[in-house]
């Protein structure tokens, strides 16, 4: 290589170093000649960095590396504190102004209702049927086996069921000890008084056991039945023999007449034995000591209570 070649390659050298970037077809100057030279051509000079080695001035290709993601767990958040709820604090007024207390207003006496009077139910009569007069033992007087006519006197008021019980009684027990006069008549005073009231005629000197029972319910205001006996039978007054109270009627059943032929005016007191009435005390009129239905008398008796059918007509 000639001096001249060498100092023109100096030359390129030092003006591509002054230059970074240069057209692509650039002209050399030099003092004696000019020289084409083609960027990254064969000859083009080789660069070289201060220490000697080449490539000086061009960029070096650096790897990037790929950021790898890391996966890292969320951190779990802290529950924030709960912020207390403040407390009212009650106002205080100044110079409160009082409430005036309300009088209470005197309490209205309520009226006092007037109580008003139960009546008490009427039952139907009830009649047996008539047996002919021509087949009634007109010797023997039973005339308490005739139909009377029902009573034609006005009911009164009647009492309370306890009230009534005891007026019963108490009447019941004023006749104890009467008789008839003349004995075996069926007539005296109060007889008489007792048959008319049931619709009978004194003169005919019929039984009157059953009309006892009947002037005194009457008179107590109560329904009285009459003077004929099966009269006073009811099946919806019946009581059971367990449950049987003072002033109820009594009612005997005689077979040889196929009939109810004896009434007991009210029943006093009952004897139990095991939980069971077995006797009763009576108040029957038209009987005798030994408990015959054609007796002289009013009387007092005992009787068992399974030959005693029971009927309660004071309720």
């Amino acid at each position: 290589m000639s001096f001249a070649r060498l100092s023109v390659l100096i030359l390129l050298a030092v003006t591509l170093t002054a230059c970074s970037t240069q057209p692509r077809q650039q002209l050399v100057r030099s003092s004696s000649y000019t020289l084409p030279v083609e960027p990254n051509g064969p000859d083009t000079p080789q660069k070289f960095d201060k220490d000697g080695n080449p490539n000086f001035g061009l960029k070096k290709k650096t790897k990037t590396k790929k950021k790898v993601a890391t996966l890292q767990p969320k951190p779990t958040p802290t529950p924030k504190p709960a912020t207390p709820t403040p407390t009212p604090q009650p106002q205080v007024e100044l110079n409160p102004t009082p409430t005036p207390t309300p009088t209470p207003k005197p309490a209205t006496p309520s009226p006092t209702p007037k109580a008003t009077p139960t009546p008490t139910p009427r039952s139907p009569l009830v009649f047996a049927p008539v047996t002919p007069f021509t087949d009634m033992k007109e010797k023997t007087g039973d005339a308490d086996a005739l139909p009377v006519a029902p009573p034609t006197k006005p009911v009164v008021a009647a009492a309370p069921p306890s009230q009534r019980v005891q007026k019963l009684l108490t009447t019941l027990r004023g006749y104890v000890g009467m008789k008839e006069q003349p004995k075996g008549s069926n007539r005296g005073p109060m007889i008489d008084k007792f048959n008319a009231s049931a619709g009978l005629n004194p003169n005919s000197r019929a039984p009157w056991c059953a009309s006892v029972a009947h002037y005194v319910y009457t008179e107590n205001g109560l329904q009285g039945y009459g003077a004929y006996s099966p009269s006073w039978f009811n099946k919806r007054k019946r009581v059971p023999q367990t449950d049987v109270q003072p002033a109820d009627v009594g009612l005997i059943y005689f077979p040889s007449k196929g009939r109810y032929a004896h009434t007991i005016a009210a029943i006093e007191e009952t004897v139990r034995s095991a939980g069971r009435i077995v006797q009763v005390t009576t108040l029957e009129g038209n009987t005798n000591a030994q408990g015959s239905r054609e007796g002289d008398q009013f009387a007092r008796r005992r009787r068992p209570a399974d030959t005693v059918v029971f009927m309660r007509h004071w309720k």
